[in-house]
């Protein structure tokens, strides 16, 4: 597992009234999102991970432990929600699932049970703050 995370924080969640973040701020944060732009896929192996690749993503490998109608929630690690459409068709409850993911920190979140959002919680110390189309924080996660 890294020990540092590269998440997106995207300029127009500052403009809608979001705070400004600054290097060594510690904050909390309701959830981690994820997106896939080719999609997560079924796959055999059942260990968890999570690799840096370019572009400030990951390549994981992931459980897939809650899956709705319109929801997804992956643990790779840390767990992340996104759309379902973030997976690839046949993905069902209990699968691992495979591919490259962006993470994000969301300004809004799927509808899932409460119990599993609170595990989406985290605290979080910025490292860097790099930025291009989107900002993007490097940080270390607290449990």
């Amino acid at each position: 597992m890294p020990n540092e995370w590269n998440l997106r924080y995207d300029a127009w969640m500052i403009g809608d009234g979001e705070p400004n973040r600054d290097l060594g701020e510690v904050f909390d944060w309701y959830a981690v999102e994820f997106f896939s732009v080719e999609g997560l896929a079924t796959v055999q192996e059942k260990s968890k991970s999570a690799v840096p690749v370019a572009d400030y993503e990951y390549r994981v490998v992931a459980e897939l432990i809650y899956l709705s109608e319109g929801t997804c929630i992956i643990d790779f690690g840390i767990r992340a929600i996104a759309h379902m459409r973030n997976l690839r068709s046949g993905c069902k409850q209990g699968d691992y699932v495979a591919g490259n993911v962006g993470l994000g920190l969301p300004a809004v979140i799927e509808n899932a049970p409460e119990a599993l959002l609170k595990t989406l919680e985290h605290r979080w110390r910025v490292n860097r703050i790099s930025a291009d189309s989107h900002a993007l924080l490097t940080g270390d996660l607290y449990a």
